[in-house]
């Protein structure tokens, strides 16, 4: 998988592909970040249920400061670490190995804020819903932020979640992508 804008383009994500683990297609990075377009420069990325990486590689690529991945599979983890190390991004990633929920309380628990969230679980589980609401409850999104959430095309997540509102839903494929914002 390579990454496709920014100062990294064409430099790859490693990763070891399992039955377990969906990439987040190319298409749908692609609108992402078409969408977040000059909106990274400068800012904290949180990157959950991350599995490659990828999007946060991508928001690296396009400005971003720093970007915490938390992965709960300890094979991707070491192949997140094994890309941050290969890209020269040892200062400004880190990947935490740990169930997402737990890391989200830890975050929360630590006065942990972002100014971009990305949520890529499993589908059909309810954990996306869940991970906003958690992620609201405990306030790690900055005023203005954007908590970016993948599910499959048939999921409803809620318009509004405590603070966050969604503002923008797009379709590619089998993947719905709902940006919500915070106030």
């Amino acid at each position: 998988m390579k990454i496709l804008s920014g100062y990294l383009k064409g430099r790859l994500v490693h990763f070891k592909p399992s039955q377990t683990l969906r990439p987040t297609a190319d298409v749908v990075r692609k609108a992402i970040f078409d969408t977040l377009q000059g909106a990274l420069e400068g800012k904290r990325v949180l990157d959950v249920f991350s599995g490659t990486g990828a999007m946060g590689f991508e928001a690296l690529s396009s400005g971003a400061s720093e970007v915490l991945w938390v992965e709960a599979e300890r094979t991707q983890t070491a192949s997140i670490e094994k890309t941050i190390t290969a890209l020269g991004l040892e200062g400004v990633g880190r990947v935490i190995h740990s169930d997402a929920f737990k890391a989200i309380e830890s975050l929360g628990r630590h006065g942990e804020v972002f100014d971009l969230i990305f949520l890529d679980p499993p589908y059909h589980q309810g954990l996306g819903q869940r991970a906003v609401g958690l992620i609201s409850r405990l306030g790690l999104c900055r005023a203005g932020a954007f908590v970016i959430l993948e599910t499959h095309k048939t999921e409803d997540p809620p318009e509004i979640v405590g603070g966050l509102k969604a503002v923008k839903t797009k379709k590619h494929g089998d993947t719905k992508i709902t940006f919500y914002r915070q106030d």
